[in-house]
């Protein structure tokens, strides 16, 4: 899959240091996977991956530490990240 976005990745690494492997390990791992529809990321990413809408998913990286939102194009293959969060700036978006 083609990620686009990732500058968001790279800005939230610098905020949060200790994240960079989980989430660089992250973007390897989508880079080369290769994803028609939502079953398929749930096979490749077990229970770190929840669907929010036909395009739309949050993956929980490092055990739920971190979130990347993103928009998933499966006839594109591209991934589209919307925000990258820690745990708690994740759930304070959800109350809003």
């Amino acid at each position: 899959m083609k990620i686009f976005g990732k500058e968001k990745i790279i800005k939230f690494n610098k905020k949060h240091p200790e994240a960079s492997r989980h989430l660089n390990s992250w973007v390897r791992k989508v880079e080369l996977s290769t994803w028609n529809n939502p079953h398929d990321i749930k096979n490749n990413f077990n229970n770190s991956y929840d669907q929010l809408g036909d395009s739309k998913g949050v993956f929980n990286v490092k055990h739920n530490n971190y979130r990347v939102v993103v928009q998933v194009r499966y006839c594109n293959g591209m991934v589209l990240i919307d925000g990258v969060y820690t745990h708690s700036e994740y759930d304070k978006l959800r109350l809003k």
